[in-house]
């Protein structure tokens, strides 16, 4: 009796053990939000894109999770899809990232927000017109010479070609379960997480309740 009892403590440690290492999203690099191949995406750059995500997407209803879960999939899709850019040639050239007039645009947009998130916000919305853009280039190359000059047509172009590159190359990304499970090119959103932990009054909010102070965005 007394070793089926240690079998039975052993198997219990090995399961705690795996947990922790589920918990962590991968055990080769622990503490991580996400990692895409070898490249580590950290807690702090998710709740400094959330905080952003809180200011500019209408969708999360100001729940920290859903901004959570929406700052993990951009900055990982971003990190793919600079891989993708790289791979075809296509990453933006410096002068068309200062040359866009969108540049301009988000930095009076950053003036007009709270100066601790006003940095984070040019990085985040930068980053998501260079993968933009990254698309644009690749479109470039497969749509008709005729299209070339619609940006709607390349970046539709573009986006199609990252769709089929996702499916061919199956990129390594592993994701911390508590924002969710990574799937086919897309963020999964989990029921359990940071503050993230969608607790029953948080998934009743939308009926009218009120989410903790520490679940919403701040």
């Amino acid at each position: 009796m007394a070793r089926v009892n240690r079998h039975r403590a052993r198997a219990a440690a090995a399961a705690a053990a795996v947990g922790a290492l589920v918990l962590t999203g991968c055990g080769i690099h622990p503490g991580q939000a996400a990692v895409v191949g070898s490249t580590d995406i950290s807690p702090e750059q998710v709740d400094e894109t959330a905080a952003v995500v809180c200011l500019v997407d209408q969708t999360v209803g100001g729940v920290q999770a859903v901004a959570r879960s929406k700052a993990v999939e951009f900055l990982v899709g971003a990190e793919l899809i600079e891989r993708f850019g790289a791979s075809e040639g296509a990453l933006p050239t410096p002068g068309q990232l200062s040359q866009s007039p969108a540049i301009e645009q988000i930095q009076n947009d950053a003036r007009s927000l709270p100066a601790a998130v006003q940095q984070d916000y040019v990085d985040t919305i930068t980053s998501l017109l260079a993968s933009q853009q990254t698309l644009v280039n690749v479109g470039e190359q497969r749509v008709d010479p005729a299209e070339q000059a619609n940006p709607d047509a390349a970046l539709a172009a573009g986006s199609a070609a990252y769709s089929e590159w996702l499916a061919a190359e199956s990129p390594d990304v592993s994701v911390d379960p508590r924002y969710g499970e990574w799937d086919s090119g897309r963020l999964v959103p989990g029921d359990s997480s940071l503050s993230v932990a969608v607790s029953d009054g948080a998934l009743a909010a939308d009926g009218g309740g009120e989410l903790p102070a520490t679940q919403v965005c701040s």
